[in-house]
């Protein structure tokens, strides 16, 4: 389904999820999540999906995904250990651990779209990672929420590794579910 819009006297044909995103990305500024978004790798991504396919070729998109998230959350718990090691430390590393949490889940869901065998080079793959960041908007919320916790020794790098990994772990469930979805979807 297509829907036009004018912008500056100019009709634009977009698909209804771009529309959506590009709206939100301009009223909250979200143009470093964009960013962030369209620089992943996505060669990686898909070499990464060959060699689970390689590896464990009896398993299902599902299975395989399950793999991906497992691996994207211990990457997750390692950020939010480093950054939270010495409490001094963690506020000004929190900018880092954002940057870096939003490109390994960028990663994550890049991994998860091929592996339902969706194509990596396609424009919509950006909007739909927007779609899922959107949907985890808060866990995001959380992290935040918890980050005075994480000034507390011994305290804050628990609530780091814990709340990284958890935040990781949902997306990607959240990311899964979507994409059967869509597959769903598709066979109708």
């Amino acid at each position: 389904m297509k829907l036009s819009l004018l912008i500056q006297g100019k009709i634009w044909w977009r698909s209804p999820t771009i529309l959506f995103f590009k709206t939100i990305q301009k009223i909250f500024g979200f143009g470093w999540l964009a960013a962030i978004v369209g620089d992943v790798d996505v060669a990686m991504a898909q070499a990464e999906i060959q060699r689970l396919k390689q590896a464990y070729p009896n398993e299902n998109p599902t299975q395989l995904t399950q793999r991906v998230i497992q691996a994207k959350s211990l990457e997750a718990a390692k950020l939010g250990f480093v950054a939270n090691l010495l409490p001094p430390l963690a506020l000004a590393l929190f900018g880092w651990e954002l940057a870096s949490m939003t490109r390994l889940q960028a990663e994550m869901v890049y991994q998860i779209s091929g592996l339902h065998g969706l194509n990596l080079q396609d424009p919509r793959r950006r909007a739909e990672i927007l779609a899922i960041f959107g949907l985890s908007l808060g866990g995001n919320g959380l992290k935040t929420g918890l980050s005075f916790l994480e000034m507390i020794p011994l305290v804050g790098t628990v609530v780091g590794v814990s709340s990284n990994s958890l935040m990781m772990y949902s997306l990607g469930l959240a990311a899964d579910q979507f994409y059967r979805f869509k597959q769903d979807a598709q066979k109708y």
